[in-house]
């Protein structure tokens, strides 16, 4: 489903990382195995989780703008699904899937539709006071949250643009009957169930997380948000002035600068970092440079990787 523009050139076989041990896991799979129906720019961890979980994933097709396609969600639901997921904020590219889609979906099928939003759950919402430009821009303004129907549970990550330490993971349900999935007895202990996923820990990232979200509340965040999307534009305009492009117009601060092969990627990755100090992740779904413009990135420190850049380029 995944089209590039012509100009581009971008080679997928020359990205394949066919060799890798890690990446055929024909071997595991059964036609009586449970599965999740996930997008193809899903995060690694939902590979790792089915691995622990002995289940298969089956990868829906994307779009021309990196998003799911719904109907290759739903050409996938066969009677061993267990749950459906989209994404708001990828990893790559920043987007979010249909959400209200998948949700349509996953009401006619039964099934739980599960949102992860680690990055855009810190982002999305504080982006609303732009709403008409996002329509503007993408022609659309996409809802993940618990006002579409379907969706039965959202993650989020604290320690990513909600600004608090490592680890914080948050994970919330629709309802305590969603909750229940995890809920396991614990009969020695102050409360009769368990609904977590680790066992024990700390309680100081969860304190944390809360102390910033009360420090800086939605006028804060929006704040936040705004400045690093001001930096983010800022950042765009600087790549085009060295005759570079994003694979689409971003959402977030998340920006996939695409180019010819994943050959030519590692060799700029590994130039930067040798050369400059520049330390630039890659992309899996297209070869790609990836961006992330983080509230503590300034104009200046654009500045210097866009001149370090066009040294390499």
């Amino acid at each position: 489903m995944i089209s590039i523009p012509e100009s581009s050139n971008l080679e997928f076989s020359d990205y394949s990382d066919s060799n890798s041990e890690y990446s055929d896991y024909s071997n595991l799979k059964s036609n009586n195995r449970l599965n999740v129906i996930v997008p193809k720019t899903a995060h690694f961890s939902f590979k790792k989780a089915s691995m622990l979980l002995n289940i298969d994933l089956k990868y829906a097709e994307i779009d021309s703008n990196f998003r799911v396609d719904p109907e290759s969600v739903e050409s996938l639901i066969d009677s061993n699904t267990q749950g459906l997921v989209g994404i708001a904020g990828t990893t790559e590219f920043g987007t979010v899937d249909p959400i209200e889609e998948l949700g349509e979906i996953a009401l006619k099928h039964r099934l739980p539709l599960h949102v992860d939003a680690a990055f855009g759950g810190y982002v999305i919402p504080f982006l609303k006071k732009n709403k008409e430009d996002l329509i503007s821009k993408f022609g659309r303004f996409d809802k993940f949250d618990f006002s579409v129907k379907g969706v039965t549970s959202i993650s989020i990550d604290g320690h990513k643009m909600g600004l608090s330490t490592i680890p914080s993971g948050i994970i919330v349900y629709r309802s305590e009957k969603d909750s229940k999935r995890l809920s396991v007895q614990t009969p020695y202990l102050t409360k009769p169930y368990q609904k977590t996923i680790a066992g024990t820990r700390p309680g100081t990232s969860a304190a944390a997380t809360l102390a910033v979200l009360n420090t800086l509340g939605k006028e804060g965040y929006t704040k936040n948000v705004s400045n690093c999307i001001e930096n983010t534009n800022y950042f765009v305009k600087s790549i085009e002035s060295i005759g570079l492009k994003p694979a689409i117009p971003p959402l977030m601060n998340i920006v996939a600068i695409p180019l010819e092969s994943k050959k030519e990627v590692l060799r700029i990755r590994k130039e930067m970092s040798d050369n400059y100090g520049w330390h630039i992740s890659g992309t899996d779904t297209i070869p790609a440079l990836r961006f992330v413009i983080m509230p503590h990135v300034s104009k200046e420190e654009i500045d210097n990787l866009i001149s370090d850049l066009k040294k390499v380029l």
